[in-house]
């Protein structure tokens, strides 16, 4: 079985600070041990919705 933790949110145009992402990572995987991935919350519809251009996208996704 595998955890998936959605950590980085595509519906809005703040980019996450990574060592923010890494912390709750890291505290969930305290819970769950090995079997942990992180994944974004891709939601590329809600570009036109949140005014989210596709460079930002793109940046959250690489993160």
């Amino acid at each position: 079985m595998t955890f998936v933790v959605e950590l980085i949110s595509t519906k809005t145009l703040f980019l996450e600070i990574h060592n923010g992402a890494k912390t709750k990572y890291l505290g969930a995987k305290v819970f769950v041990g090995k079997y942990i991935i992180s994944s974004p919350e891709c939601c590329f519809a809600s570009v036109e919705e949140n005014c989210i251009d596709e460079e930002i996208n793109w940046q959250k996704i690489i993160f």
